[in-house]
């Protein structure tokens, strides 16, 4: 029998939390060996109280996990387990490690691939999202995988950057697997699967409820080598997670902001009380987590980075906008073009991450 049946079946043992399932398997080597244990042996060692054994020892039945897992595979989610090669050492050194993840998405997780969270605010100005991007954007070139949760701004950017890039990309969902939040990241959840995969403790749907967010962040950032916080409010989320980096020993970045904005206080604060270290470019954090990185062997003089596609109506805008013209009246004439076609280019252009308006005017992003 595949054994990610008794992995589901001791997910749905009643009051048979993470924590102590790990402490379980401090004993026995699966979720098999749980499965097949005596009564005096998962009471050995006082590992769980007498009632948790007794819910173990006298519910045996497979029949709810067996549908459990038919019905994953009929919507093509995997589960990983402490058992799967694709459990990283990473997540297995972690406090509180995940038990069980569900996965959706072409890529397999590795340790032969680096992590790197990028996260910060859903609010996040227009600074906040063009560094999320770009830093993300760089280091997928070199090969980063980029780590983040699917939320409104920051996470987004991130995996749009790593996405733009050609490059890998982990969403750590705070809901069931096939639960996209919010709606209308869904085409960029899509497009995250062909390419990269989506994460999530929670089986298929599960809604997202406030306490899910606090405990996924512990995946992102244990999944990580090094976690970015690129914005943050004074009680952002994303300070959450970069507290649980420094406990789980993982290198904390932070991005500085502007220091009147209320999105860059967290990640200011940070940098100030030096729990986090400065980045600049993608190369501060290169150096930081791939050793054998040589800043000095990988200048490459750029004048920009590489953007996404682009059709020769939206060339025609880039290279206007670049040379300083602004408005829509301004590049319509400069183009040649009528205001509501401008407007129309110009909407796509934003949606895909090419410019963003800034006070009536638009901006190379």
């Amino acid at each position: 029998m595949n054994h990610d049946v008794y992995w589901l079946w001791l997910k749905g043992i009643e009051k048979l939390s993470p924590l102590k399932i790990n402490k379980l398997l401090t004993k026995f080597n699966d979720a098999y060996e749980i499965y097949n244990a005596s009564y005096n042996e998962l009471l050995d060692g006082e590992l769980i109280d007498k009632t948790i054994a007794d819910n173990i020892y006298n519910n045996k039945d497979l029949d709810k996990a067996e549908k459990e897992l038919e019905l994953l595979h009929k919507n093509n989610v995997s589960i990983v387990t402490p058992q799967s090669v694709s459990y990283t050492s990473n997540l297995k050194n972690i406090y509180n490690s995940p038990i069980i993840m569900y996965k959706r998405g072409q890529y397999e997780l590795t340790d032969d691939d680096v992590y790197v969270a990028i996260i910060g605010s859903r609010k996040a100005t227009q600074y906040g999202i063009r560094t999320a991007w770009k830093l993300s954007y760089e280091l997928a070139k070199k090969g980063i995988v980029i780590v983040s949760g699917l939320a409104y701004g920051i996470d987004a950017a991130a995996h749009k950057g790593a996405l733009d890039a050609g490059g890998k990309t982990v969403a750590v969902l705070g809901c069931g697997i096939d639960v996209i939040y919010p709606k209308s990241n869904e085409a960029l959840y899509k497009e995250i699967l062909k390419s990269g995969c989506t994460l999530s403790e929670y089986g298929l749907g599960m809604e997202a409820a406030p306490y899910m967010f606090p405990t996924r962040n512990r995946i992102i950032s244990g999944l990580s080598s090094g976690c970015v916080i690129v914005e943050a409010a004074e009680k952002s989320g994303a300070l959450i997670t970069a507290k649980l980096a420094l406990e789980q020993n993982r290198e904390v970045f932070a991005v500085p902001g502007n220091i009147t904005s209320p999105e860059s206080y967290g990640a200011n604060e940070l940098i100030k009380r030096s729990a986090a270290k400065l980045v600049t470019s993608y190369e501060d954090i290169l150096i930081e987590i791939v050793p054998s990185y040589n800043k000095k062997e990988n200048i490459v003089k750029e004048e920009k980075t590489d953007m996404p596609e682009m059709n020769e109506e939206e060339n025609k805008l880039y290279r206007i906008i670049l040379k300083g013209t602004n408005t829509i009246d301004e590049i319509a004439v400069s183009a040649d073009m009528s205001t509501s076609s401008v407007s129309s280019i110009l909407t796509m252009m934003e949606i895909n991450g090419i410019v963003y308006k800034d006070k009536g005017k638009f901006c190379i992003l």
